[in-house]
């Protein structure tokens, strides 16, 4: 409550309309650009359309990039802000930064719609910038593009859509998303950036803020929100080589190094994959992992890891031994024994019992072979204490019990 009085107080402060009750007609406000001019900087490109053009000091080029566009398309960072978080036909765009590399350096571009009625030039002035590039956003394939489209189409004739377009938020979720309590972007720039903002006025009093200006020409809080948006698109070019980073050596940033080693492994980089699920410890890591090894062909040490972990009752790996028992090793006995631990964690599963059948149809027929002296292979199996595999039954014993209870 005490927020949002406090936010009160600031709009009635800069407005000047005592007890905020007092609405001043539209039509009442002189237009006044060279003002508006004076206050927030830029120039106008046309009648109700104001650009605000400024240089971010980023460097443009990167070595080995790892997030980029599939094709050739030239980039261009992208932010908007709205009169409503909503969507849909009743939110309109007055604000869209674009930032694009030129000389070695990123220039942004903010086009401020200063007057509703201007939004075809508006858009007109934005395709110029966005046609035919990769857009770089931060939740803008389900936000900003949408509406982007939707807007352009209605006022402009042609909806505005990007040749390709890489969205962050993705990225910092799949990293982020265990350890942080939200992706949103002002998180990103307090715990990845380490840039958290100060005295800033918040995004969502946007829609506010324009609407103060339309009213009474007032730009004192507007002038917030541009300088809070152009700090967005800054955040958004530093956030691109920060996640490139993250993705390269998770552990450092305190990442989630198994989604990160999934991401690794379906690019087909094996070596970083392992690095990263190893890095990870978590159980379902070391199954992408044991996966892995056995992709590669290191049978060793997926048993190893498939052990391991059979050794904590684990079901998968118990299933991925009694397949690699049976398959590879061609040892009935010793697939049936972790079957059958198997059989204790999950006794429901019609699949574990159909496997636990065949496979004591298989034993019976390699202990008939042997017995009868056919010439038929038959693996020689391990007596004692310990099977073939080398796992103790009282363990699968153990196992077993643990399950139960």
């Amino acid at each position: 409550m005490s927020s949002l009085s406090a936010r009160l107080g600031v709009l009635r402060g800069q407005t000047g309309a005592p007890g905020g009750s007092e609405r001043v007609h539209p039509a009442s406000i002189a237009w006044e650009p060279d003002k508006i001019v004076r206050r927030l900087g830029g120039e106008w490109i046309h009648d109700g359309v104001l650009r605000i053009r400024s240089m971010i000091d980023e460097p443009t080029s990167r070595e080995n990039p790892l997030i980029m566009a599939d094709g050739s398309q030239a980039e261009c960072f992208l932010d908007t802000e709205t009169t409503g978080l909503s969507g849909g036909v009743g939110t309109s765009v007055f604000l869209i930064g674009m930032a694009y590399p030129r000389d070695g350096c990123w220039i942004l571009d903010q086009l401020l719609l200063a007057r509703p009625g201007a939004e075809r030039d508006f858009w007109e002035a934005a395709d110029r910038t966005l046609r035919n590039r990769c857009w770089v956003s931060y939740n803008g394939k389900s936000f900003d593009a949408p509406l982007i489209a939707a807007r352009s189409r209605l006022h402009y004739g042609a909806s505005l859509a990007p040749a390709d377009h890489i969205d962050l938020v993705h990225w910092v979720r799949r990293a982020f998303a265990g350890k942080w309590p939200d992706c949103r972007l002002g998180r990103v720039e307090a715990q990845l950036l380490k840039q958290p903002r100060q005295d800033d006025l918040p995004g969502s009093m946007a829609p506010m803020a324009y609407q103060t200006f339309l009213r009474s020409g007032c730009t004192a809080l507007l002038r917030r929100i541009v300088e809070h948006h152009r700090q967005d698109v800054v955040s958004l070019i530093a956030l691109r080589r920060a996640l490139e980073a993250v993705y390269r050596d998770p552990k450092s940033f305190d990442a989630d190094c198994e989604r990160i080693g999934s991401w690794w492994l379906e690019r087909g980089d094996l070596n970083r994959a392992e690095s990263c699920l190893q890095a990870s410890g978590t159980e379902a890591a070391q199954l992408r992992l044991a996966s892995l090894h056995r992709q590669r062909g290191a049978l060793t040490q997926a048993v190893a890891i498939w052990r391991t972990l059979a050794h904590r009752g684990h079901a998968e790996a118990l299933l991925r031994l009694a397949i690699h028992a049976e398959h590879h090793d061609k040892d009935p006995r010793s697939a049936h024994e972790w079957c059958t631990a198997l059989i204790a964690i999950q006794p429901d599963c019609p699949h574990h019992r159909h496997r636990l059948a065949r496979l004591q149809e298989k034993s019976r027929q390699y202990e008939f072979g042997a017995e009868s002296g056919s010439s038929r292979s038959v693996p020689a199996i391990r007596t004692g204490s310990r099977s073939r595999n080398g796992f103790c039954r009282d363990h699968v014993s153990r196992a077993a019990r643990k399950a139960r209870t």
